[in-house]
């Protein structure tokens, strides 16, 4: 089929475009036609009219020179030619060719080569020669030159003269032409005038009857194009126009509803495309590339001027350029597009380091007998070729670590370690020499030799060379890697891998490896050593063995001495705790029984005297609790339970304890508190002991309608290693006492000890408070000072740091308090609570059985722990109080064997431990043994009746 060149613009603009150049072209050549034509006319006019005066001119001249006074009439003449305003100048010229007369005054006598007359010499010469004019034009016509014979005038001495010269007129040509230019130019335009109404009407018709229809023709098309699918042309009429016309919207309509199915099924495969982990380029049959994803784009890094192509053959050569073996890819990659049916699977190495996973298919019809081009993935697949490998490459360091750790394990020959680690190194590594450098101890690590190595093929040994700094590099060793031997601190070698024919980059897993094998090396280097140092010293410890046996014999029985005493100390505190505790128990809780009136109304003097016994029992139990807190003290087994305590609160709390002992002496009791002080982080309860201590003594020895005072405030003191500023709270309780002599004052805060004199027999005591005071502010890491003065006073001082103030006290739990919560007083079902009561102690029993009585419970009481397990499976009572010293079996054991139980309703009954035992760990061990609850005796009545209804409620709870 005949093809047809593009027409480059359209119609609309075309035309004009024709009309306009050919209307131009035909204007400007009549135009240069009409100034050709006249300038040729004034040429040849104004040349006809300068050789007319030219020649009349040498005339009148030849006639003026046969007078005897021609000056005047040369004048006259000159003046007259040179008013013409074409004529540039006029020269005439003598025999000598100096100029003679001129109507440019300047000129005259000049010679004629300095003049413009310069060029025409020669024709000059001629004109005197054959005696006749002529015009000439110059080379740029723009001037016209006459030059005619003029007879000079005759000489005194000739009758006829013989000189002939020549006059010279310059006509200028511009201004004649400029006047023929524009009488040219007005006709022209004329002319092109008419052309232009001419070429209007033809563009006007064409506009009309052609040009507006095709562009709606051309804008219906655009339309099509652009996606509009539903733009028409409506045209009208009966010519062919119209027919292709209604053929194109016919079209459009088709192209409509194939394009909104086209349009789902691309929207669906773009989809895919970019949802596609792979990089996707689909290749029409003209290896055209009709669609790809923005992944193949970042795969390869493709300039968008490459794929804006859509050539397909432009970018297998950018994905050719980027491979290492591109040659292979080029031939694979030629044979699929000349076999459409054929698939590929490959694996292609990029230049870059990366590697692709490469498959095409041919894109074929549903009927498969017509392939409409290819379709290409790319997928990089380094990330897993790397972990593949480094995973190889790992197990493969791990084998050849475990083999050379066991072996290295096996053997203490450190030659023969040493061949095994260089051998399998330099397998490994595939490298030239492996060898291990020993340095010689004298030289500061300088000097050395190797002591075993492994080679490559034509390798030399240097085995037993003696070995300093620079040594080495006589070897012409290209890559070196060296890693020290370690012999616990010190440096024992370095074990040298060596690359001998060639450079090479040691890579970070080798390098780890290497060093990992030194480690293993240097663990035995230091077992050898280690050997040998236990081998020699053998002999010396046998000896000094004998000695210390002797030694520890001694030691052992000073120690089994010492554990002796601690033992019977504690078993002597525990005893004298408990036989202490047990009467007491009795008495405080019978006076405390009597004084509610449980058992009946008491007069007075009755209650007087129960106070009486109340208060020297709960003294007497103050003293024991001295005596076990200094014990407990001394033996570092107190418990501190630390909690944020207001200090006000704990001065207020203190006060209470000793206000009815200050009132009874009428002592002025004073407290003085600086104000905005800090809170502490201390024991509350300790400290709180500390200070009633102080403030009773205080009491004690001063006189009636004394005074005594307990101030606080905060002292910032140097710190004694940092020299820093440290915060301080001091507590200073002061009297107006009977004083303490100086040799007196050291031997305060000493347990069991009291000073002597008459103040002895006035007072009583222990002499276990000051000692109590100084234990409990030291476990507090402050300090406990006194200053006194006999006949006025002494001034006690506690100091305690506050460092730790601002830790939350919610970040520390007393491990002292119960864990059961108080609860409200459940009303029971009918009939009785019963309480199994075991206690060996008759007046225990009798004490603890009224009041519980009068408090409604049933009780049931066990003299030992083999009836008291017997009564809790029988009776299954709800509650067991059990003491833990009774005869038989004590009260732990008994517990265990009723948890024990294989009935659950005996198991599970809830068991509260009473003890006069109160030594560090004595609740532990109930808790432990099985009890839910842990009191010390004495008890409290009212502290038992609340842990009995706690323990019960939290059995019901649960």
């Amino acid at each position: 089929m005949k093809k047809f060149p593009n027409f480059p613009v359209s119609l609309r603009i075309s035309i004009p475009i024709i009309l306009i150049f050919c209307g131009g072209l035909l204007g400007l050549t009549s135009f240069n036609y009409e100034v050709h034509e006249a300038y040729q006319k004034r040429e040849i006019n104004t040349k006809n009219n300068v050789q007319i005066t030219a020649g009349q001119t040498s005339r009148i001249l030849d006639y003026l020179y046969r007078r005897t006074n021609t000056e005047d009439a040369e004048i006259a003449i000159i003046s007259q030619l040179g008013s013409d305003p074409n004529l540039n100048f006029v020269m005439l010229i003598n025999d000598r060719n100096i100029v003679h007369l001129s109507n440019r005054y300047e000129l005259e006598n000049v010679l004629i080569t300095e003049t413009a007359g310069a060029p025409y010499i020669k024709e000059i010469e001629s004109i005197r020669k054959n005696l006749s004019g002529e015009v000439l034009i110059s080379d740029d016509r723009s001037k016209l030159i006459a030059l005619y014979p003029v007879i000079l005038p005759v000489q005194p001495h000739e009758i006829q003269s013989s000189k002939i010269g020549v006059l010279f007129f310059e006509y200028d040509l511009i201004r004649t032409k400029q006047i023929a230019f524009f009488n040219a130019l007005k006709r022209s335009l004329l002319f092109s005038g008419s052309l232009i109404v001419f070429c209007l009407g033809i563009w006007f018709s064409f506009e009309i009857t052609l040009t507006r229809r095709v562009s709606r023709l051309v804008t219906a098309s655009n339309s099509l194009a652009e996606g509009k699918l539903d733009q028409r042309t409506g045209l009208k009429g009966s010519d062919e126009l119209f027919q292709i016309s209604v053929a194109f919207d016919r079209m459009a309509e088709k192209i409509q509803e194939n394009a909104n199915v086209l349009l789902r099924q691309n929207a669906v495969l773009q989809a895919q495309l970019e949802a596609s982990i792979d990089g996707i380029s689909i290749v029409d049959e003209r290896r055209n590339i009709v669609s790809y994803n923005q992944r193949i784009c970042d795969l390869w890094h493709i300039p968008t001027n490459i794929i804006a192509t859509g050539d397909d053959r432009k970018f297998m050569e950018w994905v050719l350029s980027n491979l290492i073996n591109p040659d292979v890819f080029r031939k694979k990659v030629e044979y699929l597009y000349n076999n459409p049916q054929s698939s590929s699977v490959d694996e292609v190495m990029l230049k870059d380091g990366n590697i692709f996973d490469c498959y095409s298919t041919s894109v074929k019809s549903l009927e498969g007998d017509f392939y409409y081009g290819r379709i290409w993935y790319f997928r990089n697949i380094t990330d897993r070729r790397k972990a593949e490998k480094l995973i190889q490459q790992q197990a493969e360091r791990e084998r050849l670590l475990r083999e050379i750790t066991q072996r290295i394990r096996q053997s203490l020959d450190l030659v023969k370690i040493f061949n095994i680690a260089t051998e399998e190194i330099r397998e490994f590594l595939n490298v030239d020499r492996v060898g291990v450098l020993k340095f010689d101890p004298k030289s500061n690590n300088t000097e050395g030799e190797f002591v075993s190595e492994s080679l490559g093929a034509g390798v030399s040994s240097i085995v037993e060379i003696s070995i300093t700094e620079h040594y080495l590099a006589n070897f012409k060793i290209r890559a070196n890697l060296v890693v020290p031997l370690l012999n616990g601190d010190d440096l024992w070698g370095l074990l040298c891998i060596h690359q001998c024919y060639e450079p090479r980059p040691w890579q970070q897993s080798e390098i780890e490896f290497v060093q990992q094998i030194s480690n293993q090396l240097a663990i035995a280097i230091q077992q050898a050593n280690l050997f040998q140092k236990i081998q020699k010293e053998l002999t010396e410890r046998e000896q000094a063995e004998l000695r210390l046996t002797e030694s520890n014999q001694q030691l052992a029985i000073s120690n089994a001495e010492l554990a002796r005493a601690t033992r019977l100390k504690d078993e002597f505190l525990a005893n004298m705790s408990h036989e202490l505790r047990t009467p007491l128990n009795a008495i405080l809780g019978m006076s405390e029984a009597l004084q509610e009136q449980v058992f009946g109304a008491i007069n007075r003097e009755q209650k007087e005297s129960l106070e009486t016994i109340a208060s020297s029992g709960t003294h007497l139990l103050e003293l024991i609790n001295d005596i076990l807190d200094v014990a407990k003290i001394e033996s570092g087994q107190v418990d501190i339970n630390r909690s944020q305590i207001s200090i006000q609160e704990l001065c207020q709390s203190s006060l209470p304890f000793i206000k009815q002992q200050a009132l009874r002496k009428r002592i002025n009791l004073e407290l003085k508190i600086a104000p905005n002080l800090p809170e502490l982080f201390i024991d509350e309860r300790r400290i709180r002991q500390a200070l009633i201590n102080l403030l009773s003594n205080a009491i004690k020895f001063t006189p009636e309608k004394g005074r005594v005072s307990l101030a606080v405030s905060l002292q910032q003191n140097p710190a004694t290693i940092t020299g820093d500023m440290m915060s301080e709270i001091t507590f200073a309780i002061t009297d107006t006492g009977i004083g303490i002599s100086s040799t007196n004052l050291e031997k305060l805060f000493k347990p069991f000890v009291q000073i002597d004199g008459s103040l002895n027999r006035q007072n009583t005591g222990t002499g276990l408070g000051l000692a109590l005071v100084k234990s409990i502010v030291e476990i507090h890491n402050g300090k406990v000072s006194v200053t006194s003065e006999i006949g006025v006073g002494s001034c006690f001082t506690i100091v305690l740091p506050c460092e730790n103030i601002s830790i939350p006290s919610s970040m520390f739990i007393n491990q002292r308090e119960s864990p059961f919560q108080s609860s409200p007083d459940n009303s029971m079902a009918e009939g009785l609570t019963t309480l199994l009561l075991a206690e060996d102690n008759e007046a225990n029993r009798l004490t603890i059985s009224r009041y519980l009585k009068a408090k409604d419970y049933q009780l049931f009481f066990a003299e030992d722990g083999q009836e008291a397990i017997d009564l809790a499976s029988s009776l299954r009572p709800d509650l067991i109080l059990m003491d833990i010293q009774m005869p038989k079996i004590d009260g732990l054991e008994a517990i265990k064997i009723i948890r024990r139980h294989k009935i659950p309703e005996v198991a599970n009954i809830p068991i509260i431990a009473l003890t006069a035992l109160a030594m560090t760990g004595d609740r532990e061990r109930c808790i432990e043994a099985g009890a839910n609850e842990y009191l010390k005796k004495p008890v409290k009545l009212k502290k038992l009746t609340t842990t009995i209804k706690q323990t019960l409620a939290q059995k019901t709870i649960t």
